[in-house]
């Protein structure tokens, strides 16, 4: 009997941070004693693109990689639902909790919906079966520069901005779409990930937590706030069609 204390596996991140496709490879082992090999394995695995995600079929908590609160974009995101606020309600502050008051939380996530869709942003198809199979995500420049996005890209990039505000945000995936939510208090799930349906809509039929569907800041026209929040309920109405809701 052999006992294996630890493997040094050491990995090039220069490498891996400059693949820009998918690549498949072999990973081998081989455990020797002295002169002679004891043990020679092969696995096979899949290197991802750095801007690729893999899908809910691996660890589909790795999507939140993705949300990017502190890229420059969503703090020019913010500074302009700080003025939104101002307008509405004469309080510029994204606050996150601190005023315990879930009217406002919803103010700050209808404000950073506004400014999303100040963007003039424009709808792509994501890939088939993407919840399934992954595709890659755009960065926040990437959105803003090039002015299009999928229903993921903008489900993280909103989730960013809603997480630099100080609030908890989710990330909701049905079948062929992606969409947000927030928690209405400072709080989260047990497990950063569930494919339970039930656990999700329980909390919104709670007024626990709100979600919206941030995708249609880039339809032409843009429905306001209060569609997109009728259009995230509308997702959730359909249990076969739940994947699941990530913590971010």
């Amino acid at each position: 009997t052999y006992t294996l204390d630890a493997i040094d596996l050491k990995l090039s991140p220069q490498f891996l941070g400059e693949l820009t496709e998918r690549m498949s490879g072999n990973l081998w082992f081989e455990l020797s004693s002295d002169d002679s090999v004891l043990l020679r394995h092969s696995e096979n695995v899949d290197l991802l693109a750095r801007h690729e995600w893999s899908g809910l079929s691996s660890l589909p908590e790795i999507l939140t990689a993705f949300v990017l609160p502190n890229h420059p974009v969503v703090e020019q995101v913010l500074r302009d639902a700080a003025d939104l606020l101002q307008e509405w309600t004469g309080d510029p502050s994204l606050s996150g909790y601190q005023s315990q008051d879930s009217g406002r939380i919803i103010q700050m996530a209808a404000a950073i919906y506004g400014s999303l869709q100040k963007r003039g942003l424009t709808y792509i198809n994501p890939p088939a079966s993407f919840e399934a199979e992954g595709q890659r995500i755009r960065l926040p420049d990437q959105i803003v520069d090039g002015g299009m996005a999928t229903c993921l890209d903008m489900a993280v990039v909103t989730a960013a901005c809603l997480e630099q505000a100080g609030l908890n945000a989710l990330l909701v995936i049905v079948q062929g779409h992606a969409f947000v939510g927030a928690w209405l208090f400072d709080e989260c799930f047990s497990e950063q990930a569930t494919e339970e349906p039930l656990r999700l809509r329980k909390r919104v039929d709670l007024n626990e937590i709100m979600v919206f569907d941030s995708t249609l800041v880039t339809f032409k026209p843009s429905p306001d706030f209060k569609g997109a929040m009728s259009e995230g309920a509308r997702r959730l109405a359909s249990p076969d069609n739940f994947r699941c809701v990530i913590d971010v």
